[in-house]
């Protein structure tokens, strides 16, 4: 059997010598401690199968013991250690395909809605999560999170009531914002995520990394927790700005009417 995962991870190498070296360490360190973590589990286990073999050669009538609520209580034990070793594959699997996820805005389907997990035994190599990646978003990480970006936004704009217009150096984005009018008459921004797909739309547009982009997620923030100013533009990027309306529309403002143009026509209207 380890001959054939050889084989597989020979044939598969190529595509994990294709992440980019920060990624690749990160996939090795965290394939590491799941690999202690299971046979941590495991050891567990068969320690504790070891010693409730020998008492139950010992004491076979479980039934008739006056302790038959605390050994039912431990044969739960039991069940949960099989349990816990199948759980640390699955959470192996989620926290390697959430730090693509987050890391680079994929979307893509979970390994195991495609590939059954059996029982609990451990995984021999990370390299088919990757290659389960690969194979739906291809092997440039950074454009297909530029793409996966577009799309999303596309996607949010594409009701009826939302659909962008252009209007000189301004696309218009009506009912873009939900704003929330607070007790003492301020107002604040409601969709934190909506925002932050804007910033990031903006940054793809301009050419710039989204990719470990802490600025993006920092002005977001800013938006989010301070009062909504309608009277001042907010600058993006030293090039763009951004202006907030109580009806929910957000213009965005660029430098020419054919800036303008542009981002409506690459990151817009191929969904309109």
């Amino acid at each position: 059997m380890n001959s054939i995962f050889n084989k597989l991870d020979n044939i598969h190498i190529e595509q994990k010598d294709l992440l980019p070296q920060d990624d690749l360490q990160y996939c090795d360190q965290l394939f590491d401690t799941y690999k202690a973590t299971h046979f941590f589990a495991l050891q567990t286990l068969d320690a504790f199968n070891r010693v409730h073999s020998s008492y139950m050669k010992q004491y076979p009538d479980t039934d008739d013991s006056p302790f038959k609520y605390q050994l039912k209580d431990l044969t739960k034990i039991q069940e949960k250690l099989t349990d816990v070793l199948s759980e640390i594959t699955h959470h192996f699997i989620y926290e390697l395909e959430g730090y693509f996820r987050d890391k680079y805005h994929l979307q893509f389907l979970d390994y195991g809605e495609s590939h059954k997990l059996v029982g609990n035994a451990l995984m021999d190599s990370y390299v088919p999560v990757i290659e389960h990646i690969i194979g739906q978003v291809g092997t440039n990480f950074i454009e297909a999170a530029a793409t996966a970006v577009k799309q999303q936004f596309r996607k949010s704009v594409s009701f009826p009531s939302r659909r962008p217009t252009l209007s000189g150096q301004k696309v218009i984005l009506p009912k873009y914002a939900r704003i929330e009018q607070r007790y003492d008459e301020t107002y604040r921004l409601e969709n934190r995520e909506d925002i932050l797909l804007l910033l990031k739309v903006i940054y793809v547009f301009h050419g710039a990394s989204i990719i470990n982009q802490k600025a993006i997620p920092a002005m977001g923030e800013r938006l989010y927790q301070k009062d909504c100013d309608f009277d001042n533009h907010v600058p993006v990027l030293d090039t763009y700005q951004l202006r907030f309306y109580k009806n929910g529309r957000v213009d965005i403002i660029f430098p020419s009417a054919a800036t303008a143009s542009g981002f409506l026509n690459t990151m817009i209207e191929p969904s309109l």
